[in-house]
């Protein structure tokens, strides 16, 4: 993992690919489901108490480099 006062500098034009995690969520009926290696995964909640609709859109991009040396790990200078 990347440490908490550390940043993740990539290149735009290093190449690479994108893949998706998986989203564990609760259905309306209250299943729990599992949707892996999807872009985005919808979830519509409804409160007809209070007139409301949601929309929830979820995501798990995982960036991976064809080159990993196009991409670092910097500390940031603290502000003087």
């Amino acid at each position: 993992m990347l440490p908490r006062d550390c940043v993740l500098i990539g290149s735009s034009t290093g190449g690479g690919r994108t893949a998706y995690g998986a989203i564990s969520q609760m259905e309306t009926r209250g299943d729990v489901i599992t949707v892996r290696g999807e872009r985005y995964v919808p979830l519509t909640l409804d409160q007809p108490e209070e007139q409301k609709r949601m929309f929830r859109l979820a995501s798990r991009p995982c960036l991976i480099p064809s080159d990993i040396e196009s991409w670092r790990v910097l500390k940031p200078l603290p502000k003087s």
